[in-house]
């Protein structure tokens, strides 16, 4: 399916409205992933065609994502380590520039691991 075409019936239902039908095809890859990794390798990114949000229409569960996340990739708790004095770098830098009363919103930092002192 190309970008720009148009999914009669969506894998998901929209988050914001719960339309399934007539979403917009914006973005496809294919991902070759291990074989452990039990998640689809075809990634569509849609847009509603009720309400325009825009979403990741994808048959995986919750729940296949949480494994996923849990315990394969380096965001999951089970995941890597960094390094001690990697951790120290990351610790002076963030007192650099926030002070302890500051408010941070965590968007896509992993485990939050620079953010846990």
């Amino acid at each position: 399916m190309e970008k720009g075409n148009y999914r009669e019936k969506a894998n998901r239902c929209c988050p914001i409205c719960g339309n399934n039908i007539k979403n917009k095809v914006l973005w496809e890859s294919k991902e070759i992933l291990p074989e452990q990794i039990m998640l689809p390798e075809e990634i569509t990114v849609v847009s509603c065609g009720n309400c325009g949000m825009c979403y990741s229409d994808t048959p995986a569960t919750v729940e296949q994502y949480d494994e996923y996340y849990g315990n394969n990739n380096i965001y999951g708790s089970r995941s890597l380590k960094l390094a001690p004095e990697l951790d120290r770098e990351l610790m002076l830098l963030a007192g650099n520039m926030f002070e302890k009363s500051d408010m941070i919103l965590d968007m896509g930092s992993g485990g939050g691991i620079g953010c846990m002192r």
